[in-house]
């Protein structure tokens, strides 16, 4: 794959090789929501949330490592700066963690059953998601 500059999935329909391939498997950009029984559906959903997940541990561990990094440094203006960017990361950790959580909550709801969260996230599937940030 990748050395041929062009593939044809189906008879008369040239495209570049690796367009040929996220065809095949499905990675096609959508531009409406396929049926809700439709594989391609299921492969969003736990595609999304894959993403979701990264996205979740990411941030949460930007917050800590800010917050962290905060405590140890001796610069009182980067201390400040610190812990702005801190309390910016925990927010966007907040945010990401109720996104993760509702995508569960959806996938539950269409008969899916998501997959086993990390243990640093294991809080998504409590009623709150820990860490919320103050007003």
């Amino acid at each position: 794959m990748g050395e041929v500059a062009a593939s044809t999935p189906l008879p008369g329909d040239v495209r570049p090789s690796w367009d040929a391939l996220a065809w095949f498997t499905g990675e096609t950009p959508l531009t409406e929501l396929p049926d809700p029984r439709s594989p391609r559906r299921t492969l969003e959903a736990f595609r999304h949330h894959g993403i979701a997940t990264h996205a979740a541990q990411t941030s949460a561990r930007q917050a800590h490592e800010r917050r962290r990094d905060m405590t140890i440094n001796l610069d009182p203006a980067a201390r400040e700066r610190l812990s702005q960017t801190a309390d910016l990361y925990e927010r966007v950790a907040f945010d990401d963690a109720r996104a993760l959580k509702d995508l569960r909550t959806r996938m539950r709801e269409q008969g899916l059953g998501p997959p086993p969260l990390p243990a640093s996230l294991a809080h998504v599937d409590d009623a709150r998601p820990s860490g919320e940030p103050s007003a």
